[in-house]
């Protein structure tokens, strides 16, 4: 079997012209017919992946660690949660809580530059002792604000409100499911214009 390449229509658009490795060209004609057998193969492809179980790979791993050295000023908070691995009493995730808060922006479709992923970050002096440290991006134009918790009695990070909980582990099945609404919905929108 010869790997293909597009290269063109067709000049009357009834199909595609592919070339080889050789330059060698193809002529695809682009009926009804293919059409619908394409639709199948998709549909199929899909039900076969759907019916595939994803392998659940769970490492038993020690217990999340602890902060070490705490935290003294807002720069080594916003350090610590941004380098912080979040855990359960059975394991600890791996990705940190910075690369998952990527990777789950990146799924919402929000890709921040550098320097105002770094620009978004703050932190504050908790009263009982600690910090509150906080991320805050925009989605569909809302201000959202993420909040982890610093504790320096625990010297542990948690999340500190829902938000945080929800972004500080990346799950790449809830990513995919995601885009795959947003790609329905947006089909949809394109059927009705």
């Amino acid at each position: 079997m010869k790997d293909l390449e597009f290269s063109k229509y067709t000049s009357n658009l009834d199909g595609v012209v592919l070339v080889d490795a050789d330059q060698e060209k193809f002529h695809l004609v682009v009926d009804e017919s293919f059409l619908r057998k394409l639709d199948q193969l998709l549909l199929d492809r899909d039900r076969r992946r759907a019916q595939k179980p994803a392998p659940k790979v769970v490492e038993a791993v020690e217990p999340a660690p602890r902060l070490d050295p705490v935290p003294r000023n807002p720069a080594e908070a916003i350090s610590a949660v941004r380098g912080w691995y979040p855990g359960t009493d059975r394991m600890t995730s791996q990705t940190s809580v910075e690369e998952a808060l990527i990777l789950n922006l990146k799924s919402r479709m929000i890709q921040l530059p550098p320097l105002i992923f770094d620009e978004s970050w703050a932190s504050e002096k908790r009263k009982g002792g600690g910090w509150i440290v906080s991320f805050s991006f925009l989605l569909a134009g809302q201000a959202r604000v993420a909040e982890w918790i610093v504790d320096d009695v625990k010297r542990e990070v948690r999340a500190g409100n829902s938000l945080a909980e929800e972004l500080q582990v990346y799950d790449s099945a809830k990513a995919k499911a995601s885009q795959a609404d947003k790609g329905k919905a947006r089909l949809g929108r394109r059927r009705r214009a």
